[in-house]
């Protein structure tokens, strides 16, 4: 039997390979569930998760499945119906007075059965309070997409305990999925561009000779005296500069002191000289990507309509900064989890990973066209939406693993 397309149970995304049942990251998996499976051997490269292997109902082999998925499949008859449909109807007829055979093959049964918000694969169709917003309402879910999730960073008191610098995923702070899951279509223009920080820095040979003098003047960290080894490197100064008045000719050391104290080049005036820089560029650190989207929303009826004004509202809401009840504070805004997710589920294995962004511009023109113009309803004939989203982690060498089979950042 052939891979499935995806489906859903319960909370998760998953596929059904040969007999084996894989949950998804195309709805994300929480790290701690991800991490277990890992250490079992039942995570997989691209992200899923082998569950169990079903041979006919009621007769299931666990896998990487945690007890609360177990427990579903023993005593919830949608979860196997979902499961037997996805493959056709192979597994058995029973399925609980849903004949799959009567189904065309790669027919899907949403959770509860026939739901009718949900449309063959999963996506919400809904114009009330959802899973998924998306946009175009008619796409059938067979096509790339962008999938934008939103998570509270959660932020504790490891700077103050020491704990801040400890190599951390940054999705290891980050809440499950709050509110809607968005699913917008791919647009022109998708790039990246990864950059860190060069400059050039000087040490000239008067500054290397009195900087090996101040080093070794200091001594062990662990014996460490301030106010003794702030003498210590003053004496040391004043014994390498002595050092270097006796090694080089003293009209040269003299103007160049005299020209640091008065902040000109006296040196070379009084010499015809230039001092050694010892030009280098030198690392100065990573720096953060920004990704920037630009959509053109044009709802075509009144349920699309809905679900743009959804759309727009739950960006602008969650980038809000947040208060509390006191009002003293102010709590960080929602950040956004954004994923190029591929036809066949989970992330994109010829484009981009990309970190957990903060939306940190968002922009609405309600009359792209020009002028002002709405349907009935009051709902803009078209809006334009433009975003700005930054990383809130910069990219380390040991964000691409040796495992992974995709693109990395």
């Amino acid at each position: 039997m052939a891979r499935s397309k995806p489906y859903v149970l319960g909370e998760g995304s998953f596929v059904t390979d040969d007999n084996t049942v894989q949950r998804t990251p195309q709805i994300p998996i929480p790290s701690s569930e991800t991490s277990a499976a890992s250490a079992q051997g039942y995570l997989n490269q691209d992200g899923s998760i082998n569950y169990a292997n079903v041979y006919g109902k009621g007769n299931y082999e666990f896998l990487g499945a945690p007890d609360s998925f177990k427990q579903s499949l023993v005593s919830d008859p949608s979860y196997f119906n979902n499961i037997n449909n996805s493959t056709g109807g192979i597994f058995t007829n029973a399925t609980f007075g849903v004949d799959t055979n009567q189904l065309p093959v790669g027919t899907l049964i949403s959770n509860p059965l026939n739901d009718p918000d949900r449309d063959p694969n999963f996506f919400s169709t809904s114009t009330g309070a959802s899973e998924i917003l998306r946009y175009p309402l008619n796409n059938d879910g067979g096509y790339d997409f962008l999938k934008i999730t939103t998570h509270e960073l959660n932020r504790s008191a490891d700077f103050l305990t020491g704990e801040a610098f400890k190599l951390k995923s940054p999705e290891d702070n980050l809440s499950n999925p709050i509110g809607n899951y968005i699913a917008l279509p791919m647009q022109p223009g998708i790039s990246d561009s990864n950059s860190v920080d060069w400059g050039a820095d000087q040490l000239n040979p008067i500054q290397l000779a009195l900087s090996r003098a101040a080093y070794g003047a200091i001594g062990p960290l662990a014996e460490l005296n301030l106010q003794g080894a702030g003498e210590n490197v003053l004496k040391a100064l004043k014994e390498a500069t002595a050092g270097l008045l006796r090694s080089t000719d003293e009209t040269d050391i003299k103007a160049y002191f005299a020209g640091r104290a008065v902040g000109a080049n006296i040196f070379t005036r009084a010499t015809g000289k230039v001092i050694n820089p010892n030009l280098e560029l030198l690392f100065r650190g990573p720096q953060l990507r920004t990704f920037n989207y630009s959509y053109r929303f044009t709802p075509r009826e009144e349920k699309e309509s809905k679900v743009i004004k959804q759309i727009i509202r739950h960006f602008k809401k969650h980038m809000a900064a947040r208060r509390n009840n006191v009002g003293l504070f102010l709590k960080t805004p929602y950040v956004f989890k954004l994923t190029y997710v591929y036809s066949q589920g989970g992330q994109h294995p010829f484009l981009n990973k990309i970190k957990p962004c903060a939306l940190t511009n968002f922009n609405v023109d309600y009359t792209p066209d020009g002028s002002y113009a709405t349907y009935t309803d009051g709902s803009m004939t078209s809006y334009t939406v433009s975003m700005q989203f930054s990383e809130i982690a910069p990219i380390y060498e040991d964000d691409y693993k040796d495992t992974d089979n995709d693109m990395g950042y």
